[in-house]
């Protein structure tokens, strides 16, 4: 993530640079001390200390580190030395050495061109961020640049889709097309770099992200969508506080999951829901779960809040916590419960139990790292 994020930071930079510094240093590589990335509220600081090349007053970057740091898609035609860039309802398309390029088929003149250096294919970074209507902001005192972002992305296969963080607004695009939107989530996202997309069909994808924020990333939104046809078909969310990870699996017995943390939805390829579970109502306590494991016969939980471990066998219709039905150390199963009651106390995600496999008699076997000895050992809850 930190990587990504510095890469936003150099495009910003470019930019910057062409706007507010370019005579100081024209002619000159040029190293940024800091680069404040924001996204709606939040801000991001990361240190950028690679060198700007500038030609001719305007500062350039690769094509494919200005595809990442504005979340473009970019293709590059060898043959014509040309650079295409496609973003939600863009088009860009510059050839090196000319001076027209295109926007959405609209040529436009440029005051410095794109050209290789050092054997890498460099194009104009204001250009880029006019067209692509992102900010950037140079502190000349501080050294510092600012730069907005507005699109998190992924992609599967010949599928991209991307999130505008300020409307939730879901774009999507095939190979060598410009996105158009189809739906909007209904989650609020502001600091989302990436996202997972599978494609599961010519017509079908799912979608699943988790975004991070707040004072020490205890702030997390995780969400699921599945779009069938160009359609957003079914989608859920949830929020949780903590510094623990969502954890919850993606695919399940070659279904999607779909998930609020209260009630799971396991839907096919084409949007079906094939199996609904109302996770509160079977365990019987209101709380947010993550679904990390299921089939046929069992499913296994995890509590965020408490981090606890839990089994529900659907034969028996009974959810098992692990850690009571375990052989740990009773100093273990203390330490498990006393910190999973205490929020202002959250116990090392080194040491939570871990479901491992199933083995060849049929019995779940859990890892867990001791507290006291920091040894990993393997219990077994028969079935």
């Amino acid at each position: 993530m930190l990587e990504k994020r510095v890469i936003v930071c150099f495009l910003s930079m470019l930019f910057l640079v062409d706007i507010g510094f370019a005579k100081e240093v024209e002619g000159k590589d040029i190293t940024v001390k800091d680069v404040v990335v924001e996204s709606g509220i939040d801000k991001e600081l990361s240190e950028l200390n690679e060198p700007v090349i500038v030609s001719n007053g305007r500062v350039l970057l690769p094509i494919r580190k200005v595809g990442e740091a504005l979340n473009l898609k970019v293709y590059w035609d060898q043959k014509s030395k040309t650079a295409y860039l496609y973003g939600v309802n863009q088009e860009i398309k510059m050839t090196v050495g000319s001076k027209t390029a295109y926007v959405n088929n609209n040529p436009t003149s440029l005051e410095v061109t794109a050209k290789v250096i050092n054997g890498k294919t460099y194009i104009p970074l204001k250009f880029v961020s006019t067209a692509t209507e992102e900010s950037v902001v140079w502190n000349s005192s501080l050294k510092t640049l600012t730069v907005s972002r507005t699109y998190a992305m992924g992609s599967d296969k010949t599928i991209t889709y991307w999130i505008n963080l300020r409307t939730g607004e879901l774009s999507k695009a095939d190979t060598r097309e410009a996105g158009t939107t189809i739906g909007k989530l209904d989650t609020q996202l502001s600091v989302l770099k990436d996202f997972y997309v599978s494609q599961l069909s010519e017509s079908s994808s799912y979608i699943a992200y988790n975004q991070i924020s707040g004072p020490s990333g205890t702030v997390k939104v995780s969400g699921q969508a599945i779009v069938v046809n160009d359609k957003l078909i079914d989608q859920a969310n949830f929020s949780v506080m903590g510094y623990y990870p969502v954890s919850n699996i993606k695919k399940a017995q070659d279904n999607v999951i779909i998930t609020d943390g209260k009630h799971a939805e396991l839907l096919n390829k084409e949007g079906k829901v094939q199996t609904s579970i109302d996770l509160t109502k079977i365990m019987g306590i209101d709380q947010i779960y993550m679904l990390e494991e299921y089939n046929k016969d069992f499913m296994i939980l995890r509590e965020y809040e408490s981090q606890h471990l839990i089994v529900y066998d659907f034969k028996e219709e009974k959810g098992t916590f692990v850690h009571q039905a375990v052989n740990l150390p009773a100093y273990e199963k203390d330490y498990l419960i006393t910190v999973g009651l205490d929020r202002n106390d959250e116990m090392e995600y080194d040491h939570i139990i871990l479901f491992d496999k199933v083995d060849s008699n049929g019995d779940l076997l859990f890892k867990y790292k001791s507290k006291q000895t920091d040894k990993t050992n393997t219990y077994k809850l028969a079935r």
